[in-house]
């Protein structure tokens, strides 16, 4: 039986995207066993198709130069004990510093994509990294290296995430949306230009209170609690609930799995919102939500209109346009009115369901 280790450290969006890999890989290998080196664990939990994830600390975090090559070591000699387990290793990073750990450690097996002629060498096979694809789609391009008769259909290509069967503690009866005005931010960068205004998120949020008659509830980690303070301040309605800071991944999906939409910014919360199934609409603007928002209908991107966007290149790393730019101006272009037109068209598409 074959065993492949697969390596996306994070972020959480990020490890998300490659889920679909597992489930096609695993439709097309039935017998294979899927092992996950991550550094975001939680994303991965009751994955039908992972057999054992391998959590470690984030690393290249800091600018502690002691404390980085403490956690290289530390990962070194925590892999060193797999070292003979796998058959083949998928890296789905652009790093030559992985390249050359995981080849001291595992030898010949190491797939990932192009870097330099020198650190290609590091490497068994190597692929294109295409900035002109889907990112999900970039990834089979990696394992086709080694399984060259991948074949999928697009329901396959749904993002998975199951949160665990525990009692929901938000008690709404009625018909609700969740927005997320976060995110953008992990751990190696900080992309404030992702986010729409708070300003337009308060409008949209009293707009479907008042004209839609429908409950919003937002979700985000502790540094957006100055956001759900703005837009309660703006609405001023039992109909805003604040979950802001409060849930861990799981709640949040369970929460997210009873709504009825979300609407988010280009952000870990979009993604998981596409995974438990339901109908999501992306704002993109330094972003291409051509090569990013998840696929099926159900999920619509609302692209900025400003010819400078999308802007960002992963190569440009973090002092690419995307990250620089003090304007934002690409966000500031969506307006309230396209994103409510969005709104409106989903819910009466749900009345007609229901």
């Amino acid at each position: 039986m074959n065993k492949i280790l697969l390596i996306k450290l994070g972020s959480l969006g990020d490890v998300l995207l490659t889920t679909p890999l597992i489930t096609v890989l695993k439709k097309n290998e039935p017998l294979i066993e899927i092992d996950y080196l991550t550094s975001c664990p939680q994303v991965l939990q009751n994955n039908p198709f992972t057999n054992k994830i391998i959590k470690i600390d984030p690393i290249l975090t800091s600018k502690n130069l002691f404390l980085e090559i403490f956690k290289i070591i530390k990962l070194f000699i925590m892999l060193f004990k797999f070292r003979k387990k796998y058959s083949s290793v998928f890296i789905f990073h652009r790093s030559g510093l992985l390249n050359i750990i995981l080849r001291l450690i595992f030898g010949n097996i190491i797939y990932s994509y192009s870097l330099s002629p020198f650190l290609n060498i590091f490497l068994k096979k190597h692929v294109l990294f295409d900035l002109k694809q889907h990112r999900i789609l970039r990834s089979f391009e990696l394992i086709k290296l080694e399984f060259s008769n991948l074949r999928w259909k697009e329901k396959d290509l749904k993002l998975i995430f199951e949160p665990q069967n525990k009692e929901d503690f938000l008690n709404i009866k009625d018909f609700y949306v969740v927005i997320a005005p976060g995110g953008g931010n992990n751990l190696w960068s900080q992309m404030e230009t992702r986010k729409w205004p708070i300003e337009n998120y308060a409008e949209l949020t009293g707009r479907i209170i008042v004209e839609l008659k429908t409950t919003v509830v937002m979700l985000g980690d502790k540094n957006d609690l100055q956001y759900a303070k703005q837009i309660a301040s703006a609405v001023n309605s039992e109909r805003f609930i604040s979950l802001t800071g409060k849930t861990s991944i799981n709640q949040s999906a369970l929460i997210l799995k009873r709504a009825k939409l979300f609407i988010g910014n280009d952000s870990f919360p979009l993604f998981l919102a596409s995974a438990v199934d339901i109908p999501t609409i992306g704002l993109f603007g330094p972003t291409n939500a051509e090569l990013i928002n998840p696929f099926l209908d159900k999920h619509i991107a609302v692209q900025s209109t400003l010819d400078c966007s999308p802007c960002y290149n992963p190569v440009d790393g973090v002092k690419g346009c995307a990250y620089v730019c003090e304007q934002g101006k690409c966000m500031m272009a969506i307006s309230v009115d396209s994103v409510f037109g969005k709104v409106k068209d989903i819910f009466s598409v749900i009345k007609e369901d229901s």
